[in-house]
């Protein structure tokens, strides 16, 4: 099928959008103006032409801007018809709009909230996402010889020798396959996969594009998490030059953010987090807060009422999982033989959660009190 008809379907869907958003329909116009949006993102996957690729970008950016608009006018709206003082199933919805005591309730639930819409998050990625491991080796993939060598450098000989890849000398981040359709970009990554032993991710762009304002950039952060926790893994997005174009002042918000979310994921965890988390923590708080966090693991493991099995390093070892996990063995670590205990890495959510169980000893009246004698007695930097 040719992008022409695809394109000709999202000028008529945005047609009928604007009219809707011009009546006032706002409810009607904001799905419209999303499956406008679908359609557009498979014209720009078959667009050639790099010019017309730009205008339905630009274009597709305005829409989203307005669709996301329209669903933060929509939310109020249908939050104002609440009454102030009920907090039912949905009350974590409610939390923004409610006061006094309705406010402080939905504070105390924010962390169960916070988990079930990474949830909500996670099953709506579970269907894009192909969680196995392809049954593709290099052999199956005729040619392309360059881009299988790159490869092997960036995923293969990392994982078989990190001995290798200490210090300076890093491996590759992230690869960009590029080229017409068809020319085997997708069996390359299912290649690796299978190759690695890992993971396999597979979305498309269009799977991490939402209606809802932020979160597309959830799915991405979503997305991330998911492999990180059955890592090794590979993440494939197809067509990623639909979400990834260049940067200019065309571009919409909701594509900054999205851009901004994919560069901070694969760039690794992102520390400013932890920086400002830990403001006015000194030296010796930090070092603190670093043994906490790496006492996690162990409580990880004495608190944990199921195990599974994992490989490490050709070798079976049992680790804490949840009770949930299709793999989950119940048992706790006194019935774990000692040679065959694995311990979870520690993760960027046992800083957080050890920054939270401790103080700063420096409090901001002392930094206040030191900025007001340096300025009175001091010198900068003396």
């Amino acid at each position: 099928m040719s992008n022409t008809d695809f394109l000709g379907r999202a000028i008529e869907q945005v047609r009928k959008a604007i009219e809707a958003d011009n009546a006032a329909q706002y409810d009607k116009a904001y799905q419209m103006y999303y499956q406008s949006l679908e359609l557009f993102m498979l014209a720009l996957k078959w667009e050639k032409n790099p010019k017309s690729k730009e205008m339905i970008r630009a274009k597709t950016g305005e829409y989203m801007d307005r669709a996301e608009k329209l669903k933060a006018h929509l939310a109020d709206a249908d939050a104002k018809k609440k009454k102030p003082g009920m907090v039912g199933a949905n009350g974590g919805s409610t939390g923004g709009t409610g006061k006094g005591k309705e406010a402080g309730e939905d504070g105390a639930n924010g962390g169960e909230a916070l988990d079930e819409d990474s949830k909500k998050l996670r099953s709506a990625l579970a269907g894009a996402i192909l969680q196995e491991r392809p049954n593709i080796s290099w052999d199956d993939v005729a040619g392309l010889e360059g881009a299988k060598e790159a490869l092997k450098e960036a995923v293969l000989l990392p994982i078989k020798f990190p001995h290798l890849f200490q210090g300076k000398r890093q491996p590759w981040k992230g690869i960009l396959l590029y080229g017409p359709p068809g020319t085997g970009k997708s069996y390359l990554a299912k290649a690796v996969a299978t190759e690695a032993k890992s993971t396999f991710f597979s979305v498309s762009s269009s799977d991490l594009v939402s209606k809802w304002m932020g979160e597309s950039e959830r799915l991405v952060k979503q997305l991330f998490a998911m492999a990180r926790e059955n890592k090794p893994s590979i993440i494939f997005i197809d067509e990623i030059d639909a979400l990834c174009g260049p940067r200019g002042e065309g571009e919409s918000e909701a594509s900054r953010r999205i851009k901004t979310e994919l560069l901070v994921q694969m760039d690794g965890e992102d520390f400013r987090e932890l920086a400002r988390a830990a403001e006015g923590y000194s030296g010796s708080d930090i070092s603190i807060v670093v043994q906490d966090a790496l006492m996690q693991p162990v409580r990880k493991i004495q608190q944990a009422t199921h195990f599974k099995k994992v490989i490490h390093e050709g070798k079976q070892m049992l680790t804490p999982c949840s009770p949930g996990d299709p793999e989950a063995i119940e048992m706790t670590w006194e019935q774990v033989p000692s040679d065959e205990l694995l311990e979870p890495f520690v993760d960027k959510k046992d800083f957080i959660k050890a920054i939270k169980a401790s103080r700063p000893t420096v409090s901001q009246e002392d930094l206040h009190r030191n900025e007001e004698w340096t300025k009175e007695f001091g010198s900068e930097g003396a």
